[in-house]
């Protein structure tokens, strides 16, 4: 498994795999930057089976995490296991009439869609970083909504522990909606070096941890949002 300190060295692809995997937790998206950094959607053996794919020989498969018994009641026997996960990458059809999978889930959508993303992130507006992001008012709408969920413990956005948080998030936010920002991801990136540098560890991985979950919330509340819209 990759350590901290090493996915500090690895900002931009871990921006991707929080991108195309929210709602897994960090040590899981952790694993999935040291096995295949370029994965993009991942099912066990049987779940490609599903799809009429069948996991190519050979093919390492990435050990995650994962729960099980969850779903009695009294949870008893209930607990985590290893499970294999393989990209779509690994696979081939089994045949002709095999089922079509999406190999790029996130794609950009059109400017209603931003809009829409624009207006969620905005509807906090007692909170405002003036930031210069090269004319994409989107990315913008998403920092100060990122911004916003770390007031509490990091009050000045423009600190850089701060903007590392804030930039981080909605870099990985905005490349899961298809827009991504390869200006943000640099940012991201030249602020992860800085901390590396000043911040003992447990500093860094608390850093990390909170992007991840910053990440995973921030999708979850917009899609519920952008349901409530549909």
């Amino acid at each position: 498994m990759t350590n901290d300190l090493k996915v500090y060295g690895a900002i931009p692809q871990f921006i991707a795999v929080m991108s195309y995997f929210p709602g897994y937790s960090y040590g899981n998206q952790k694993t999935i930057l040291a096995y295949n950094p370029r994965a993009k959607l991942l099912k066990t053996y049987d779940g490609w089976k599903i799809y009429d794919r069948l996991v190519d020989r050979g093919a390492k498969g990435i050990p995650l995490t994962v729960p099980y018994g969850m779903e009695r009641a009294d949870k008893k026997d209930a607990g985590f296991k290893k499970k294999f996960y393989f990209d779509i990458t690994q696979t081939s059809r089994k045949n002709r009439f095999a089922r079509i999978v999406n190999e790029e889930p996130y794609r950009l959508r059109d400017n209603d869609f931003y809009r829409q993303l624009a207006e969620i992130f905005s509807s906090n507006p007692d909170y405002f970083v003036d930031q210069v992001f090269e004319g994409d008012p989107f990315l913008e709408t998403a920092y100060n909504a990122a911004a916003a969920r770390f007031r509490e413990d990091y009050p000045r956005a423009c600190t850089e522990t701060g903007r590392f948080l804030s930039m981080t998030t909605a870099a990985a936010v905005m490349k899961h909606y298809g827009r991504e920002n390869a200006q943000a991801t640099c940012v991201a990136e030249d602020l992860g070096r800085k901390l590396r540098r000043k911040e003992d560890a447990d500093a860094l991985t608390d850093y990390l941890r909170t992007v991840s979950g910053a990440v995973n919330g921030m999708i979850d509340e917009t899609d519920y949002l952008l349901g409530q819209q549909a």
